[in-house]
């Protein structure tokens, strides 16, 4: 099996030397066909990209060469495969909906509810003063993540909450949403697999 390594090279040397997208189309009339593709609701068009029948045969043996299938094997069998926590990584388990786990279906209702309660005011601040502020303190993808659903999802979100996100560890990134906010009335949200981020601890 070809390296890695060589693989990537061979990527990086047909990344340099493609075509253009009209002379693509031009050469191969089924260009969308071949490089289109839909699963549950999610369609991709990779056709109005550079990419080529090489590339994408590379990509595959990339794939193949990092034991990519064995890895996603390893992920649905709950093997430890986060080795930095030793611990098993059950991203998808969430949405499997009525397969789910029991554990994962009791925690995922938990939170319906208090994002329900939230939004429609009956959970509140310690004075008793309606939450209109939600502070959402991460790093990485705890910060990544819920940054990117709230921003996909703007157009949706309930106009009397605020959603404000606090990664960095400089300390003007909290002193700027603390202003804006009233103790009363803000929510907090510690984003963190393990509790033992420094970043996340230190904010």
């Amino acid at each position: 099996m070809t390296s890695a390594a060589a693989i990537w090279t061979q990527l990086e040397d047909l990344a340099r030397n493609s075509g253009r997208i009209e002379a693509m189309f031009a050469e191969n009339p089924q260009r969308f066909e071949n490089f289109s593709l839909g699963l549950d609701g999610i369609f991709v068009d990779l056709s109005k990209t550079t990419i080529s029948t090489k590339a994408r045969a590379a990509l595959h043996d990339l794939a193949l060469a990092g034991a990519l299938p064995g890895r996603i094997a390893a992920l649905f069998a709950g093997d430890a495969i986060n080795t930095t926590e030793n611990r098993a990584v059950a991203h998808m388990a969430c949405r499997a909906g009525d397969a789910a786990p029991a554990e994962v279906q009791t925690t995922l209702g938990r939170m319906r509810d208090l994002s329900a309660r939230v939004q429609d005011g009956r959970h509140t601040g310690h004075s008793g003063r309606r939450i209109r502020h939600v502070v959402n303190i991460g790093i990485g993808g705890s910060h990544a993540g819920p940054q990117l659903v709230a921003q996909a999802l703007g157009a949706f979100t309930n106009p009397d909450l605020n959603v404000h996100f606090v990664s960095n560890i400089e300390g003007s990134d909290l002193a700027r949403v603390l202003q804006r906010t009233a103790p009363e009335e803000t929510l907090f949200i510690i984003a963190s697999k393990s509790f033992a981020t420094p970043e996340t601890m230190l904010n």
